[in-house]
């Protein structure tokens, strides 16, 4: 008997069947990943604004392993570097703290605190960067095509600090967004 036709007896284990209105019942398949279902998936987002010559700095404190889902950073005006560094001298005051959400908030999703903490602010010299993304829109703010530059592939981290530090090259103010999506692993 081939895979694809074998019976599953439905009382043995019957949280993965589903149901069709009168039909036999058939195996449950999830759509993507299951820390979703199980509300271990998280995202937030944070606009930013980065005077000419200047940089900012997002600061992320991992209290377990961390599977970075989606990152990614919109630049709607001027140039801009922008890498994720761990280590490094961090000083001044990270004092923005960003909200971080659920990306399933569904009525039987277990309600699942993050342990990752996000702020922006402060200042952080040196570092091993981790990854590096060159962005450029424009200078000119009625010219200026957006530019992103990210990852959609998961990356893993284990716990500590990491900062994604944006530096404005160009010769304007630096605006734009920054997101990311992430699942956390609490084995």
């Amino acid at each position: 008997m081939s895979l694809m036709s074998t019976n599953f007896v439905q009382s043995q284990a019957p949280d993965v069947f589903e149901r069709a209105k009168g039909a036999a019942g058939r195996l449950f398949v999830e759509d993507g990943n299951s820390a979703f279902y199980q509300g271990r998936q998280y995202f937030t987002f944070s606009e930013y604004s980065i005077a000419q010559g200047a940089v900012g700095v997002y600061r992320i404190v991992l209290t377990q392993d961390v599977i970075m889902r989606d990152f990614f950073v919109l630049l709607t005006v001027s140039n801009a570097n922008v890498e994720i560094v761990s280590g490094g001298t961090a000083s001044g005051t990270f004092n923005n703290t960003l909200t971080i959400q659920s990306t399933n908030n569904m009525l039987r999703t277990p309600v699942r605190a993050s342990t990752t903490t996000m702020t922006y602010g402060g200042t952080l010299t040196g570092g091993t960067v981790l990854d590096k993304f060159i962005l450029s829109s424009g200078n000119n703010l009625n010219q200026a095509i957006g530019s992103q530059g990210g990852e959609q592939f998961p990356v893993g981290f284990p716990p500590g600090t990491y900062y994604v530090r944006i530096t404005n090259t160009g010769n304007t103010t630096a605006t734009g967004l920054f997101k990311a999506r992430w699942t956390e692993d609490p084995n």
